[in-house]
């Protein structure tokens, strides 16, 4: 199957048992969505919302809920994967999310940031002499994995030493997450949940038993001493550091990886930007909006809703909304196709909106400006030297290999 040209094959797309080709170029699929099927029925009942407008619609709406125990109970079955995916603020609706999320939130305001600039820079310059020493390298597993892994496990007090092994099965956890995974996937799935929480928990009775602690010295401190308090449990507190150490390198390995990507195929925008630094922040935001890393999140609706195309949802359906689409629809940006460094306005929504917005969109940021400005001001004739091989992986937009040459 090719990418889809009209409405009657349009109908045939089917989110569960989607074609090879669909990684590489997503959008041309979603387009064909937008246009002629925007309220689209999967194959398990689902429905898969592309338009920019229903994308807000559903995350403004307090009748889609993100709590869905008995759906997840059915995919994942018993044990500590099912535990994870039903018990942190991801998929926790109010009290429990605010409960859980304002343990964490300070280490993710600009102030909380600012914790980890140091950081940022010093591997930044690292990281661009070790591509100018390689030469030619895999920009993803060399360079992009680097950053934000350090970085994360800084702020939240675990060894960078220990980066791989948190990467290796961060990724176990999460994967599990697409449409219509194998069982083989979710049995990994539950194994790597065990495997982290066995290995947290002895950082955090480190800190638990620690009378000096203040829990301001980094995450793991905070929430040893919210245990201690009686304000989250322990499983809280572990599952909670699941989730920030991978939302804390993935999204930005991804954007740097998928966007450098994409400036090579154009390469006019790569020029702009590694020759104008004043665009550096703007440019961020484009690639947040063109890339979009987190492609897709569900929604359980208990209420009805109103679709941007006159169709009615009935409270008990499951809703995929695709915010990818949604940072493509050219009813809203123009030239939504193409990639404008220079772009503003830009009301994209790859970090989300409401209670549920990404709580570490501020460092992401961060990250991204330091590191790829300087990287492409040192490298400007950076191109690629090999296929790039992307994840076949809907939910979050991702390569596994980027071979680049830099001289």
């Amino acid at each position: 199957m090719t990418a889809l040209d009209n409405q009657a094959t349009s109908t045939s797309f089917d989110l569960f048992r989607l074609p090879p080709d669909y990684y590489r170029d997503p959008d041309s699929y979603l387009s064909q969505l937008r246009a002629h099927d925007p309220v689209h029925a999967n194959s398990d009942g689902t429905v898969l919302m592309t338009r920019y407008a229903d994308v807000l619609g559903i995350w403004r709406s307090e009748g889609a809920l993100v709590d869905k125990p008995d759906q997840f109970a059915e995919k994942f079955g018993p044990g500590p994967l099912l535990e994870h995916h039903t018990t942190t603020m991801l998929f926790r609706d109010p009290p429990d999310h605010g409960r859980l999320r304002n343990v964490v939130t300070s280490f993710f305001t600009q102030e909380g940031v600012a914790r980890v600039q140091g950081t940022v820079h010093s591997h930044t310059i690292a990281l661009l002499d070790r591509a100018g020493d390689l030469g030619e390298l895999d920009f993803f597993q060399e360079i992009a994995m680097d950053l934000p892994i350090a970085v994360i496990c800084a702020l939240l007090g675990l060894p960078e030493s220990d980066a791989d092994f948190l990467h290796h099965h961060g990724v176990q956890v999460l994967f599990p997450l697409n449409p219509g995974v194998p069982q083989s996937v979710i049995d990994a799935g539950h194994d790597a949940v065990r495997v982290l929480c066995d290995y947290l928990d002895e950082h955090l009775t480190t800190w638990i038993d620690c009378s000096g602690r203040t829990g301001d010295e980094h995450v793991v401190a905070r929430l040893a001493s919210a245990v201690v308090a009686g304000s989250i449990t322990r499983s809280d507190a572990l599952h909670m550091l699941i989730v920030l150490m991978n939302g804390g390198h993935e999204t930005t390995a991804n954007l740097l990886t998928v966007g450098l990507y994409e400036l090579m195929r154009q390469r006019d925008q790569l020029a702009l930007l590694s020759g104008n630094s004043s665009l550096a922040p703007t440019a961020v935001e484009e690639l947040l909006r063109y890339v979009s890393p987190l492609q897709l999140q569900g929604r359980r609706l208990t209420q009805p809703f109103e679709a941007s195309d006159g169709s009615v949802l009935a409270p008990g359906t499951e809703v995929v909304i695709s915010q990818a689409s949604g940072n493509r629809d050219d009813t809203v940006f123009t030239d939504a196709h193409k990639m404008d460094v220079a772009r503003k306005p830009n009301r994209h929504v790859a970090f989300g909106r409401g209670i549920h917005a990404c709580i570490g969109q501020y460092l992401t940021r961060t990250e991204v400006l330091t590191f790829l400005p300087a990287f492409l001001q040192r490298f400007p004739d950076v191109h690629a030297v090999g296929n790039a091989e992307f994840v076949p992986n809907a939910r979050f937009r991702s390569l596994r290999s980027l071979p680049i040459s830099v001289s």
